[in-house]
This record gives structure tokens, sequence and C-alpha cells, in this order.
């Protein structure tokens, strides 16, 4: 029942020693999380109701957190949204919602005999994904908002236990300017085209690694257990 996949939409348990002061920390942990995703910029084209003449504007898409101190379901949570300009009228701003991940503390036990009893526990889960053409959108932005939360709550919980979906990341999952350019441009219709664009080099430069091919083609390195531009499981 608890055997680890790799899986991107798959829920992440983690177990963590009871410390009066872990909700707070982990609600530091994923801001930090979410920060550290660079965001990417590019344009959209789009007609206004009424006219036959297109036009463009530049898009951010970027980690947005909506986090409380809160134990309820959706009080917490991390999305990745592709807004335009800001407008004089916020109503006629473009607003794009592409994933939203929720978590949620769980009541001790509730994982034994996987993680201790005693143990509190964090639930990761992915509550909405945008798929276009059977390709998950954001999808490496999800993998590495996902590795950083769990590396952040490791730096001062080195004991922590974790079960579920992916959370490790492989460099060679994050896009290039022209595949992130490629990928978006297939999955958007043409009212919502946007070509987006790394604008951070915050990543180190990916080694040399031997490559493979997903089922839609896309290049993975070896022993990566899912595409990191569609989301296909290998």
């Amino acid at each position: 029942m608890w055997r680890r996949n790799d899986s991107l939409l798959s829920p992440l348990f983690i177990g963590l020693k009871s410390e009066p002061t872990n909700q707070e920390a982990v609600l530091g942990w994923i801001h930090a999380a979410l920060e550290s995703v660079p965001p990417t910029k590019g344009t959209r084209t789009f007609r206004r109701p009424l006219s036959i003449k297109s036009e463009t504007e530049p898009i951010t898409r970027r980690v947005e957190g909506f986090l409380k101190k809160d134990r309820k379901p959706l009080e917490n949570y991390v999305q990745f949204i592709s807004r335009g300009p800001a407008t004089d009228d916020p109503k006629t701003r473009y607003f794009d919602l592409i994933w939203t991940v929720g978590f949620l503390w769980l009541k001790a036990g509730l994982c034994a005999p996987a993680i201790d009893p005693s143990f509190d526990i964090l639930c990761l889960e992915v509550e909405f994904v945008k798929i276009s053409g059977g390709r998950i959108q954001g999808a490496s932005q999800l993998a590495l908002f996902r590795h950083l939360t769990i590396e952040f709550i490791r730096s001062t919980n080195p004991d922590l236990v974790i079960i579920g979906g992916q959370d490790r990341f492989d460099e060679n999952w994050w896009l290039s300017q022209a595949e992130h350019a490629a990928v978006e441009g297939k999955q958007l219709d043409e009212s919502h085209s946007s070509q987006a664009q790394l604008t951070s080099s915050s990543l180190p430069a990916a080694s040399p690694t031997s490559q493979r091919a997903c089922p839609e083609g896309h290049e993975v390195s070896e022993g990566a257990s899912f595409c990191g531009t569609c989301g296909v499981t290998l």
C-alpha cells in the first residue's frame, strides 16, 4: 500500500517529528520553495470582443502562495498562474490558472506503520492541473516545487519520512527557452497562445547524461521516471 512511486500527480505524505512549532515553520518552508521556482515570461495573442484584429501582450507565469496557519482543507495552497499586465480594472486583467497544490495536516497515526504514529503528518496534494494535448502544463515547475518543498523541510528535519509520489528533481527536466516556447505554443489555443521563456539562471547547467525519448518523442535523461515536458510516466 505504501510503495513509493514517481508520479507527478500522486500526493506526498511527509512525516516529521512532532514539535509545537511545526505548523508555523512549514509555512516558511513552503514559501521559500515557491519563491525559488524561477518565473517564465512570454507573450499571448488574443482578440477583443467584436474585434477582428489580433493583439499581443506580455505574460508572466509564476508560483504564488496562499498560506495560512490552519489545518482546514484548502486553507493552504500554492498555485502556478499566468498573468497579464496590471490594468485599471483588475477584472479585465488576463489570468490563467495552470495548477494548484494543497497542503493539509493529517491526524497522527493515519499513515502507520509507514510513518511513526508519533510524527506530525503533512499531506501535499495536486488538486488541479491543466492538461492539453495529453501534456501536463507547468510540469517542470510542479516537479521543481515538490522537490524544493521536501528539501527545505529536510534541512531542519533530517529524520523526516516521505511516502507517495515524485519528490526528486533532475536538472534535465527543466526546459530551455526554445523548449518552453515550443511546448506552450502547442498547448494553448490561438486565443490564449503563450511562448514562455526562462528568465532566471538560478538552476545550474545540466551535466551531460544519456538521453532517451518518452512516448511523445521528448528527450528525457536515462533513469528518469517521467517526462518533464509532458508529464508522461515512463
